[in-house]
């Protein structure tokens, strides 16, 4: 299947999610986190502000952002993205694509990341990433230091294919954190 085919599959699906299904989601992506070594170990983690469509991630930014320091991507031009700090809900405001974005420092320390957690259309049983189209993410994480550092994709159960289409520059997630 193309990519645009398969994008359009996955929007056709997420438009019928239901306040319960996404609340559900969200419980269940708490849970998966909670269980995890690696991210309680965590002290720097990249995340993001969920959209609409996405499992939501809002409630839990806004919990544990006394636990960890939680750095989310911001669109800064039309290929690329900055990591800024996040230390509440007061830091974002409506950015590039409707996105809750950052608005707080930038940070750049990159190397000082520990876990990479990161929304997408679709992926597969191989750890392959379908993302929106723009190529944000892939961009970003082609970045070298981020060679060794996890990368765990969170997505719905019906985002997770056998296999995707991939291309050389896309990035492949290390774990699927199925909600």
């Amino acid at each position: 299947m193309e990519k645009n085919i398969l994008r359009s599959f996955i929007r056709k699906q997420k438009v019928q999610i239901v306040a319960k299904r996404r609340q559900m989601a969200a419980e269940r992506l708490r849970e998966l986190l909670f269980a995890e070594a690696e991210y309680h170990d965590a002290s720097n983690i990249m995340f993001y502000a969920s959209l609409p469509d996405e499992v939501p991630t809002l409630d839990f930014l806004r919990d544990e952002c006394q636990k960890h320091r939680f750095i989310l991507p911001k669109v800064t031009g039309p290929d690329n993205m900055e990591l800024r700090l996040y230390t509440g809900p007061h830091d974002l405001s409506e950015g590039a694509f409707h996105i809750p974005e950052p608005v707080g420092p930038i940070f750049s320390d990159y190397s000082a990341i520990d876990l990479l957690l990161i929304p997408g259309m679709a992926f597969d049983r191989h750890g392959n990433r379908l993302g929106r189209g723009k190529g944000y993410y892939d961009r970003f994480l082609q970045n070298p230091v981020f060679s060794i550092t996890p990368k765990w994709g969170i997505c719905y159960d019906f985002q997770v294919m056998d296999d995707i289409p991939t291309e050389k520059h896309d990035i492949a997630m290390n774990r699927i954190l199925i909600c």
